[in-house]
């Protein structure tokens, strides 16, 4: 079985209003975290399973797949500096090359964490897989209720 995700996956999990959103380049680059061994089953778990939050308003999907996987490393018991490093290390990169004070990145991951999404994500990933997910609980309860009475 293949570890990418595929287009249809990834649309497949999201709303309606934002499955064009997922271009071939922003799936390369989920693929690319996925390629991680060490992220992947977490990272491609959370991707498909937090995809109802993208109902909560306008959100880009590309702001979206940065939240997840900074909320990923959060829920590994990650600091919020070493989760936003390890998420953005192309900003890092160019805070340490404009010399920013550890004050000031500290500001950015604040900022970030507190994010209206991060927060979204992080409230979600507090509530039971088998709340969230009521209704295919629910739908398979039930098949296997059928099947037993036939």
């Amino acid at each position: 079985m293949s570890t990418e995700l595929t287009i249809d996956e990834m649309r497949g999990a999201l709303p309606a209003s934002v499955r064009k959103a997922v271009t071939d380049e922003s799936l390369q680059k989920i693929n690319a975290t996925l390629s991680d061994p060490d992220m992947h089953d977490r990272y491609r778990e959370n991707l498909l399973g937090f995809a109802s939050i993208m109902k909560e308003g306008r959100i880009k999907f590309d702001s979206y797949v940065s939240a997840v996987k900074y909320v990923s490393y959060k829920l590994m018991a990650k600091t919020n500096a070493e989760s936003y490093a390890l998420t953005f290390p192309e900003k890092m990169k160019r805070h340490a090359a404009l010399q920013k004070t550890t004050k000031d990145i500290s500001s950015y991951v604040h900022a970030f964490h507190h994010s209206k999404l991060v927060t979204l994500l992080l409230e979600q990933s507090l509530t039971p897989s088998w709340i969230v997910n009521q209704d295919i609980y629910i739908a398979i309860f039930l098949d296997i209720f059928y099947k037993t009475l036939c």
